[in-house]
């Protein structure tokens, strides 16, 4: 049987275990806040350039052509909705029938490559902003890629934001991608 005062010491003595355990989750926890971005560090988002109107490509639900079917994707030269039965793929890029036949009958080359992280996560937009102007303005065909890289070294992900165009004419639209970007 235990006398009263090895009953206490056996008391503070958890006690003190549960004391420093709580002030060793308190400091991990002050450090782990710490190092989170302080909202006034975050990148703002760009304003739409200038020249770009303010057209804006229908979003729907539903398919283009079938309006009681549900979208199942969309294609990357226009951006619209289409069901399964009107999408066509291709090394799992998405176009409507039109223009798969467009994506197929071209030669396609980069243009543009635009890497971005957590911390620079506006660095394409103009990217996308160009890409529609000239399809909504000019119908000029082209489609966005992005593809993805774990850094594991910075513990971040990077996406590659690649812009495609028909290949003659990609010389001519990367001096406007050029000159669209100078406007920002």
């Amino acid at each position: 049987m235990m006398t009263s005062q090895t009953l206490l010491m056996v008391v503070l003595c958890l006690l003190t275990v549960c004391l420093i355990f709580m002030l060793g989750l308190a400091i991990f926890l002050m450090i782990k806040l710490s190092t989170l971005p302080k909202e006034a560090t975050k990148e703002k988002a760009p304003e739409t350039p200038i020249n770009v109107k303010e057209e804006k490509i229908e979003e729907s639900l539903h398919c283009q052509n079938h309006k009681d079917q549900a979208s199942a994707g969309i294609c990357l030269i226009c951006e619209q909705t289409f069901c399964e039965e009107c999408l066509r793929e291709d090394e799992n890029k998405y176009f409507c029938k039109d223009h798969f036949k467009t994506y197929t009958y071209n030669k396609w080359t980069q243009i543009s490559e635009i890497r971005t992280t957590p911390d620079t996560p506006y660095e394409a937009l103009a990217i996308y902003h160009f890409k529609r102007h000239k399809w909504l303005n000019e119908k000029v065909p082209s489609f966005i890629v992005t593809h993805y890289k774990i850094d594991t070294e910075n513990d971040i992900i990077e996406s590659y934001v690649q812009l495609n165009v028909i290949e003659k004419d990609a010389e001519n639209l990367e001096k406007e991608l050029k000159n669209y970007k100078g406007q920002d």
